[in-house]
């Protein structure tokens, strides 16, 4: 009966020339199972495995602005610093981020600050 531990390949070899091989970790949407997590994007581009295409992805962001930009704008506007009223359109705090897969336009998800 073997009970050594199974190899996780930590342990791996340099292959011919001392090349290293490493795999950038790539999150699939949608996962299936009791162990899968859902993922969470970010305000950044990430790596992603499209659910509608198929493909491994770097994700394309879009800004919009919410409520919390028209809010931000109107106190501005009502503290009588009117000539501030554009800044929170252009402070990506007061936005939301939208990720697509830059392949087939599907929307992957969305994240607000």
């Amino acid at each position: 009966m073997n009970t050594s531990a199974p190899d996780t390949g930590e342990n791996v070899p340099p292959l011919e020339g001392g090349l290293v091989v490493t795999q950038i970790p790539i999150y699939t949407l949608n996962g299936v199972g009791s162990g899968a997590i859902p993922l969470t994007v970010g305000c950044q581009s990430m790596r992603v495995r499209c659910p509608s295409c198929k493909g491994e992805v770097e994700t394309s962001l879009l800004t919009a602005p919410t409520r919390k930009t028209h809010l931000c704008a109107m106190t501005l506007y009502i503290c009588c610093c009117w000539p501030f009223v554009c800044l929170p359109y252009f402070i990506n705090y007061c936005k939301s981020v939208q990720h697509y897969c830059p392949n087939c336009g599907h929307f992957i998800g969305s994240y607000s600050f």
